[in-house]
């Protein structure tokens, strides 16, 4: 029943082979040409399943690439947004340490240029002391008679 069905499809009579009057090489060429029209839609159906999976692997790479362009454009976007807020930060950050470093350096600088005018004022007047020191000694050369007072 199948093969009388499938013999209709491609116009071969079922008949023509049980015919006892049809010459056998008729016979034998009604078959010869179903097995090459089966084969042929075979063939052709097989070739149309096997473009179609070829078609479908390629949309499937170019999403998958577009896919992971996508994602890199995005990660981009954010490690650029991440690297500016960051450099925002730093800024932030070296400015509040900063303006505390200028404070404290004033108060250094203060200090230390009280203690510089102090220790200035300290050996001028050390100074001072050793000019009258000085003054009212005599010269070494004299050796002893420095520390000797003439006696009347």
């Amino acid at each position: 029943m199948v093969l009388c069905s499938l013999l209709n499809l491609y116009y071969i009579d079922p008949y023509d082979l049980s015919d006892p009057e049809k010459p056998l090489s008729f016979k034998i060429a009604l078959v010869l040409d179903f097995i090459i029209a089966m084969t042929f839609h075979y063939v052709s159906r097989k070739q149309k399943l096997y473009m179609e999976e070829k078609e479908e692997a390629e949309r499937r790479k170019r999403e998958n690439i577009l896919s992971s362009l996508s994602l890199a454009a995005a990660q981009a976007e954010r490690d650029t947004a991440d690297k500016e807020n960051w450099n925002v930060m730093q800024a932030e950050a070296r400015l509040e340490p900063q303006s505390k470093l200028n404070e404290i350096e004033r108060k250094i600088l203060s200090s230390s240029a009280q203690k510089k005018t102090q220790a200035m004022k300290s050996k001028s007047k050390q100074s001072i002391l050793k000019k009258r020191l000085f003054k009212n000694s005599k010269p070494h050369s004299q050796g002893n008679k420095i520390l000797q007072q003439p006696s009347k």
